[in-house]
């Protein structure tokens, strides 16, 4: 009875000890289960902030090429208005000189009384200068209300053959005068395009001004139209000029950014045409774009919106 008893309680024993060792593992797996537990929450917050870290940096990236962009097109707007200012003098000086000189020797009739015919030849240098000089006045004028935003808008729809045809005749003497061709593409059932007359005009008559100016004589200037989709027409001008580099290009399109190559010395302006026409071509839901390499002439286009009708199948 007594050794019974006493292996009774030696399997109570052993069985109480196996429970507390069960209870103890169990508490151990459930500490171990929290532990991991908190770990992957950790390291989930860590992945989040470690992304968030990532967007931050990548944003600051952007942010920094921005900047860095912003301050190459806030150097080279001083470069050109530094370069603007350089030529300005011999631009408006030098025409100035020349009509101050031609009317001081017509007041002392250095020829005697009126009538000699070299007083005419005078006359015409003074027409001339003065031209020149409010040319170059005006589009300092339109540069400014464009700058300003000070430019009135109507837009309505316009006929582009016709704005095309009324532009050409400005230039046609001119062209002749040099021998450069002057050839339209434009198809008749062309539709009518969204844009403001007179500064459609200005556009056409800037990009044509300067096509047949940086052309040499006995070439040609093209003028196309197509519909480029299903909102916009697109007008192309190209020429067989000298063309531009990339770095002329970025300098053309700032105001009063007119190219140093060579070739444009010999024909400089303001620098405001092709700057002007991009920013009023962009005004009125366009946009201006430049295709052009050193010694391959250039190609501007610009892209307006056009008015959608019915007969347009056969337009291309």
């Amino acid at each position: 009875m007594i050794a019974t008893e006493l292996h009774s309680r030696f399997l109570r024993g052993s069985f109480q000890q196996v429970s507390m060792e069960i209870a103890g593992a169990h508490s151990m797996a459930t500490a171990y289960n929290e532990t991991m537990n908190d770990l992957l929450n950790t390291r989930r917050i860590l992945d989040q902030a470690n992304n968030e870290l990532e967007k931050q940096l990548a944003a600051k990236e952007v942010l920094i090429r921005k900047l860095r962009e912003t301050k190459k097109q806030a150097n080279a707007a001083n470069r050109a208005k530094a370069a603007f200012l350089s030529h300005m003098s011999h631009e408006l000086r030098t025409p100035l000189t020349g009509v101050m000189g031609l009317a001081e020797m017509m007041q002392m009739k250095i020829y005697g009384p009126f009538g000699d015919e070299r007083y005419d030849s005078y006359l015409d240098g003074i027409i001339k200068s003065s031209r020149h000089l409010l040319k170059h006045l005006e589009s300092m004028l339109e540069a400014s209300r464009v700058e300003l935003q000070e430019a009135n808008f109507d837009i309505g729809n316009l006929c582009l053959r016709n704005s095309v045809a009324q532009v050409l005749t400005l230039f046609t003497h001119n062209a002749k005068r040099r021998n450069i061709r002057l050839k339209t593409a434009i198809p008749r059932n062309c539709p009518e395009v969204r844009a403001d007359e007179a500064w459609l005009r200005w556009i056409l008559c800037s990009l044509l001004e300067n096509a047949i100016k940086f052309s040499s004589n006995g070439k040609s200037v093209a003028i196309a139209a197509w519909k480029e989709d299903r909102e916009r027409v697109s007008i192309s001008i190209t020429d067989q000029g000298p063309g531009m580099s990339r770095e002329e290009v970025e300098a053309a399109l700032i105001l009063f950014g007119a190219t140093d190559s060579m070739h444009a010395k010999h024909n400089r302006g303001l620098g405001v045409g092709l700057s002007i026409s991009k920013r009023l071509a962009e005004v009125q839901g366009g946009t201006l774009s430049i295709d052009t390499e050193p010694g391959q002439g250039t190609i501007v286009t610009v892209r307006l919106p056009y008015v959608v009708c019915e007969d347009l199948n056969g337009f291309a």
